[in-house]
């Protein structure tokens, strides 16, 4: 079936079929600190053409050693602002949140508009996020900086994944870890995401460390 809609959050892998826009998370921001996170990102902000409004949010989060939520939908507006002006349509998805006072940003792009090949929404697409809001997605979908809540409401609802999985054949040792629950999790929905009903036994999808 072709694909009418792609969802264009920053760390976003397959979700129900649809694969993310952009789903290169820069490899250099696997550092432990803050202070090393955004270094990274910025050099990749700003080799990647990012503008001076995003930049600046971001230089900011650098020395402040936060990024919110409201901060990033404002980046992100501008990106819609893009879209419209490039000719591409976009749905705003409600906020995903990860886990309590973790909130990212979530919306799709149409895959075609008038006149455009589908290869050519997507570049322009891009160009529109790394401009104006892709790096600072970056940011706040940057799972070692939210490790700890992340973890803790995966622990709280380790039962109900793990009994998920069982149920579609994938049985977890005793002693695995939560980062190897979410590969499984990850790679059974990867397996299914063309059924009509994908098993989906956990919703925290971002890229977990290897």
């Amino acid at each position: 079936m072709r694909r009418s809609w792609i969802w264009a959050s920053a760390v976003l892998i397959a979700v129900a079929g649809c694969a993310g826009a952009t789903d290169r998370v820069p490899s250099s921001a696997a550092a432990a600190s803050w202070g090393t996170r955004i270094d990274a990102i910025l050099a990749d902000a700003r080799e990647g053409g990012a503008g001076e409004r995003q930049l600046e949010v971001l230089r900011e989060a650098r020395r402040t050693g936060s990024l919110s939520y409201d901060t990033t939908v404002d980046l992100v507006r501008d990106t819609f602002g893009c879209f419209e002006a490039s000719g591409i349509g976009y749905e705003e998805q409600p906020a995903e949140e990860r886990a309590p006072g973790w909130k990212v940003v979530r919306y799709s792009f149409r895959a075609e508009a008038p006149g455009l090949s589908e290869s050519h929404v997507k570049t322009l697409a891009d160009a529109c996020m790394a401009e104006h809001s892709m790096y600072a997605e970056f940011v706040l979908q940057d799972v070692g900086l939210h490790q700890d809540a992340r973890d803790r409401r995966m622990r709280a609802e380790l039962p109900t994944i793990l009994a998920c999985l069982a149920e579609n054949g994938v049985r977890m040792d005793a002693d695995a870890t939560l980062d190897e629950i979410r590969r499984a999790a990850l790679e059974l929905l990867n397996a299914t995401a063309d059924l009509t009903g994908p098993a989906a036994c956990w919703d925290d999808l971002a890229t977990t460390p290897s």
